[in-house]
């Protein structure tokens, strides 16, 4: 019993530690592709991550715009796509400003062509927050 709970304590020290170094990239890093870097270098040490994007609203055309992207994992995903708020579920997060969580993209019948290019690079589930 003790090594059980020896272990949970290593493992949430470890998870607090991620938080911390979380935290300073984000106070830190001016660079949004060097933020991007290192929020998918520090993220999988508390939550199961395989990529991090941005999205900026582009308020002059009224889009999103995928700044950047970071995968952990084999992936042919680039940044620069622009289109319509509505197309992306980015853009449904920026217009409500309430995390969005899909548990199963195969399910997901909105944003079909966001969709096909999650599934395609393997992509099973996805949280959004804004």
């Amino acid at each position: 019993m003790k090594h059980a709970l020896t272990f949970s304590c290593e493992g949430l020290a470890e998870r607090y530690q991620g938080l911390l170094e979380v935290t300073q990239a984000i106070a830190a890093q001016r660079d949004l592709d060097e933020l991007c870097r290192d929020l998918a270098r520090y993220l999988p040490r508390v939550v199961q991550v395989n990529f991090v994007a941005l999205s900026l609203h582009h308020p002059a055309k009224n889009t999103m715009r995928l700044q950047t992207i970071q995968a952990n994992v084999p992936a042919d995903l680039v940044g620069g796509h622009e289109g319509p708020i509505d197309d992306s579920p980015a853009g449904l997060v920026w217009r409500t400003q309430e995390a969005l969580l899909v548990p199963d993209v195969s399910q997901e019948r909105r944003w079909p062509s966001v969709m096909n290019c999650m599934m395609e690079d393997g992509v099973q589930s996805f949280c959004i927050v804004p």
